[in-house]
Parts: C-alpha cells; sequence; structure tokens
C-alpha cells in the first residue's frame, strides 16, 4: 500500500480561525507546574521550534491527577494543534499532550488529546465533573516525530484531533464540560511511574488556521507480535548501511516488547549470522524498544539513543537469518532476510533498513517487511510515516537489451488523481553512483506518466540484469526499487495493469503510454508433479509445452524459483 489512506473525503473543512479572537499561542510562554505531586519535580522549557515537557506522576487519569503542566491562562474559544516529537518509553501508558482544565488542583476537570510512546496510540481523554473518573475515546497510531494533536474549544464543547501531517485531521472524541470562560491550556507529561521521569519534545506549536477532517491510516499495521510463542519483535534490521567517510559502523537488530508488561531477557541469544548474549539484568519494559548494535558506541554517536546494547559477534550478509532464542536456546523468531525479491531490494546498500510493518504476516514472510521511511533507519523508535505524494509514483516499465537505433528507457507513472511534481527526483542503477536528476517543472498529470531514454539518463541498463532505483529529492527516500535479471532484446518489462505489484515482459514497448498486455510465450508450464504417490523425490517432475509452431532452443534456459536447473546445449522443444 502506498500514501496516506483517507476514507472519505474532506468531511469537515474548518474555517480559518479569525486572529482577533485568539492569541497566538507561539507568542506566550508555558508556566510549569507540577500537579497533584508527582515524585520527581518536572520542567517546561522552551526549546527550538517548540517546548521540551518533563514529567513525572503515576497518570493523568483516575479520580486525581499526577504530571507536570507548562500552562498558560486562556479566554474564549481555541483550536491549537502541536507535533508531538518524541516521548520517552518510560512506561506504556507515560501520557503527553494538549491540555484544557477549570484549575490546578489534582480533581479538576479537563479535556485532552494525548498520546503515549508506542503501541497503545493517541486518543482524547476528559474528566465532566470534579473529582470523577476519566474517560477515554478514539484510537489512532502513534507516528513519531509526526505524531500531531489538536484540541479544540467551542464554548463548554472540548474535541480533540489527532493525525501525520497537522492537515488532515482524525476526531479522537469530545465532551460537554462546563468550564469558566478563562481555563488554563498547555502541554501535559505523565511518566505513569512514580519514580523516574519521562521527556515529550513539543513541536510546530501554533493555532489551527484550516484543515481537513477525515478517517487517517497508516501504510502498515500497528506495531505488535509477529508470533505466538512471544510477545517480542525483531522490528528492524539494518544489515548494510550506506557508506560512510567517518568509518562508523552502523549495523543494528531492533527488538521490541509488545507487551503492556515488562519482560526479563537475561540469556536470550541473537543467532543466526551474528551471536549475541543479553547479559543478565536485561529487562526489556513494555512497549519499550532494544538496539543490538555491532559498534554500540558508533549508534549511540550518530542516533543520540541510549537504549542500545552490543557489540554482536560475526556480520549480518546481504542475504541471511537473524533467529531470537530465549534462555533454553529455543527459538523465539527467525527472519530468513534477503535482498532479493520478493524480499525489498532497496534495503542493499541505500541507507534504507528492513522494517516489520505487517506483523500479522509472521516475522519470516517477505511481505511483512518493507524499507524503513528514510534512509538511516529509526533505531530505537516507531519507524515514522511522512505522507508525500512522491509516493504515488512507481517505475511502471523498462527496456534493458536493445541495439541502435532502439534505446533503453525508464517509465515513471503517477497512479494517483493528482498530479505530482517529480523534479530533483533521481534514477539511478545504482544505490550511489550513475545518478540521473530529472529536469525543474517536469511534471506527471494524475494517471499519466514520464519517459527518459539513455541518452537523457547519461547511462544504460545492464542486459543482464541489475536494480533501478527510483529516489526522492534529497535522496531521503527510495520510492521505488526494481531487481531485474537478463533480458530478451528488444522486450520491454512493465507492470500490468499499470501500477500492479508485479512486472512482466509485454507485448509491444509503451513508453509515456499505458502499458499493453502481457507477452504470452509459446513455452508453458504445463505439468508439475511435486508429491509423487512413491515417496521418491526421485519421481518429481516438471513438464513444459511449446504450443506454437515453430522449434525452441532451450539451451541457456532455466527455472529459478522452487527448484534450480539450467537446460544444457542440445535442448529443443517442438
Amino acid at each position: 500500500m502506498k500514501g496516506l489512506s483517507i476514507r472519505g473525503v474532506a468531511l469537515l473543512v474548518f474555517g480559518v480561525v479569525s486572529l482577533a479572537h485568539l492569541e497566538r499561542v507561539a507568542a506566550q510562554t508555558f508556566s510549569p507546574m507540577d500537579i497533584g505531586g508527582p515524585g520527581f519535580t518536572g520542567s517546561t522549557t522552551a526549546s527550538t521550534n517548540g517546548y521540551n515537557v518533563t514529567g513525572g506522576g503515576a497518570d493523568i487519569g483516575g479520580t486525581a491527577d499526577q504530571f507536570q503542566f507548562g500552562f498558560q491562562q486562556r479566554t474564549g474559544n481555541f483550536d491549537v494543534m502541536a507535533r508531538i516529537q518524541s516521548l520517552d518509553q518510560v512506561n506504556p501508558w507515560a501520557k503527553a499532550g494538549l491540555m484544557a482544565r477549570a484549575t490546578l488542583d489534582p480533581g479538576s476537570v479537563f479535556a485532552s488529546a494525548l498520546t503515549t510512546p508506542s503501541f497503545i496510540g493517541s486518543f482524547f481523554e476528559s474528566r465532566a465533573t470534579n473529582s470523577a473518573a476519566t474517560t477515554q475515546t478514539g484510537s489512532l497510531p502513534v507516528n513519531y516525530p509526526y505524531t500531531w494533536l489538536r484540541l479544540q474549544r467551542n464554548g463548554n464543547t472540548f474535541t480533540g484531533f489527532a493525525g501525520y501531517d497537522g492537515q488532515t485531521w482524525t476526531q479522537l472524541g469530545s465532551a460537554s464540560i462546563t468550564m469558566p470562560a478563562t481555563i488554563f491550556f498547555g502541554l501535559a507529561v505523565s511518566s505513569h511511574d512514580n519514580s523516574q521521569l519521562a521527556e515529550a519534545g513539543f513541536r510546530d506549536l501554533s493555532d489551527v488556521t484550516g484543515g481537513s477532517l477525515g478517517t487517517l491510516s497508516l501504510p502498515h499495521e500497528p506495531i505488535g507480535p509477529s508470533s505466538r510463542k512471544t510477545g517480542l519483535a525483531i522490528t528492524e534490521i539494518m544489515y548494510k548501511p550506506a557508506p560512510r567517510t567517518d568509518g562508523k559502523i552502523l549495523d543494528y537488530i531492533e527488538l521490541f516488547n509488545s507487551n503492556p508488561f515488562s519482560e526479563d531477557i537475561s540469556g536470550y541469544r541473537i543467532a543466526g549470522d551474528i551471536d549475541f548474549t543479553f547479559p543478565p539484568n536485561t529487562v526489556m519494559a513494555g512497549g519499550a524498544f532494544l538496539v543490538v548494535a555491532q559498534v554500540p558506541a558508533d549508534i549511540q554517536a550518530v542516533y543520540g539513543i541510549a537504549n542500545v546494547t552490543g557489540p554482536y559477534t560475526n556480520s549480518l550478509k546481504k542475504a541471511g537469518a537473524v533467529r531470537l532464542r530465549n534462555d533454553t536456546d529455543a527459538i523465539y523468531l527467525e527472519v530468513p532476510y534477503s535482498n532479493t525479491p520478493p524480499w525489498p531490494v532497496a534495503a542493499d546498500g541505500t541507507g534504507h533498513s528492513l522494517v516489520l510493518a505487517r506483523p500479522s504476516y509472521g516475522e519470516a514472510d517477505p511481505k511483512a517487511w518493507t524499507i524503513s521511511d528514510v534512509t538511516g533507519g529509526s533505531p530505537g523508535t516507531v519507524d515514522a510515516y511522512q505522507p508525500s505524494p512522491l509516493r504515488s509514483v512507481v517505475i511502471n516499465e523498462f527496456l534493458a537489451h536493445t541495439d541502435p537505433p532502439l534505446y533503453d528507457f525508464i517509465e515513471l507513472y503517477n497512479h494517483s488523481n493528482q498530479a505530482v511534481d517529480v523534479s530533483g527526483c533521481t534514477l539511478s542503477d545504482h544505490p550511489i553512483t550513475n545518478i540521473f536528476v530529472i529536469p525543474a517543472n517536469t511534471i506527471i498529470p494524475a494517471r499519466g506518466y514520464v519517459s527518459f531514454d539513455e541518452n537523457q539518463l547519461g547511462f544504460r541498463l545492464s542486459a543482464a540484469g541489475e536494480t533501478i532505483y527510483f529516489k526522492n529529492p534529497g535522496a531521503s527516500r527510495v520510492l521505488d526499487a526494481v531487481q531485474f535479471e537478463g533480458q530478451q532484446n528488444s522486450v520491454s518489462m512493465g507492470r500490468y495493469p499499470d501500477g500492479a505489484g508485479d512486472f512482466h515482459p509485454l507485448a509491444a514497448r509503451s513508453p509515456a503510454a499505458p502499458n499493453g498486455p502481457i507477452l504470452v510465450r509459446d513455452i508453458v508450464i504445463n505439468e508439475i508433479m511435486y508429491k509423487p504417490i512413491s515417496g521418491n523425490a526421485d519421481n518429481q517432475y516438471v513438464e513444459l509445452y511449446n504450443k506454437g509452431t515453430n522449434t525452441v532452443n532451450l539451451a541457456g534456459w532455466r527455472f529459478i524459483s522452487g527448484i534450480n536447473y539450467k537446460f544444457p546445449t542440445g535442448c529443443d522443444s517442438k
């Protein structure tokens, strides 16, 4: 799945908010205060384009709250949004978000749009009566650093929203709460643990001046378990980082505890192509990540994270296996990854990692994995999704075996219903070289095409097979990558229908135009005996049939999937 799914078309469009009735949020300071006597003193400090708020406390919820509140007083209606850049993984129920409350008493009525560190997500929480229990409604998966929250007041009606881009929102909930005209509004953080603090980064805090309401979904499943054997999951593998000039080694594996409770993994082992045994007292909190690195200090230096362990011995291969064994050496998880299809080929040397995007398939299924949202991966945290119109553009057709006057070409197709500007994007047949920059003002219309031949590209494709890379401007993401094998002269390969998942030889070349039908060859697989009644594997066979009228020389033809066999010289099919 590509792109941001919005079910329903702009169900509600909010008008421009009058600045005469709103104080600009960013122009005001926030006063820090610990509500309810949390175990540690929190803080609210200004940072680049926002605030860092550190808070302790048992919870925001129940009949009385304990948290850090960076507040300001606001009068009248308001509509405010903020991007939650990060939230420490102190506890699965640590909370951060926007809050409006009548007083600074622990049991005060309030309304809030809150989020959590990982699998619980974002929701609307409120208390309609002083010292009464709170209620929670709505849910949207987190997407750090693009977890957006929004809180709106209209009279005594308070409504919370969440989103991924600060423009399109899903409503989490609404409540009617009697509050005075002037209330306390601000940034709330609770660690859900009186023994430690949690820090949240609030960025892009501002009044809302427009936006649409719809139903949002990420192009991947919420993070979770991939096996019935364990709540632990292998969620990311960086087996071949992009080349670096500083000599730092950034290979790593990431574990995630999808349980809401802690798990002691002392004596557990990462096995397969690498080997690492977790030392005594290694405890993963619920909803927490742990990175196992070849050189932990390099990961800490480059990514600025602390949840790193290692080093492991040996090294990750381009195609290999990673296993998680428990303290009795039983295999809990096994990932037999590869750098060839159906595994994502763009994780090989471009700087992308493999990310577990659909855990319900199981960790051993290639369909469960995709590339990280950006190069460099996301060790130690949720892999974010950043919407972009460029995600709707794919490599749709290519020709890789030609003789002049016929030339190699690569075609791009925009499968969305809006025009997309691909200026500055790049095409290449190598992860980091042979780069062609698409010229300025190159716009692909809705359901449209653009094609570039080898004279424009500045390189030829290999008839023997290679990989084509299509990257965004700045090369922070591989938008599409296609790996192919040896090609027949003058026969192009393309998706059929346009934008579909698989490539096929096409009956006719169609650069910058809709792809035609699939080329149907005379030689077909006609019969397969995969389980003979004798039980003897020597009685297995595959039968080919030539449905045409001409003899076909099969010398050099080979089976590449399921079985491996190359036809010798002198094999003909009549």
